[in-house]
């Protein structure tokens, strides 16, 4: 996070680069969080973004900047 934010009190974010910071911060949280085994089926899936935010309650990179 820290690595994120240097130097966001000067930055006029657009829509365009707020979409690209969530993309970041869920490709980074799907990387530390692993993929989830099915129980029933036995394979791999990948987390969906409801999942990767139900476990903490930190808030995300969006609303820390503003």
């Amino acid at each position: 996070m820290p690595v994120v934010l240097c130097g966001c009190e000067a930055w006029s974010l657009t829509m365009r680069e707020e979409h690209h910071l969530r993309v970041f911060e869920n490709m980074v949280l799907r990387k530390l969080l692993g993929s989830k085994r099915d129980k029933v089926m036995g394979e791999c899936k990948r987390l969906h973004n409801k999942e990767l935010y139900g476990p903490y309650s930190l808030p995300n990179v969006i609303q820390v900047i503003r």
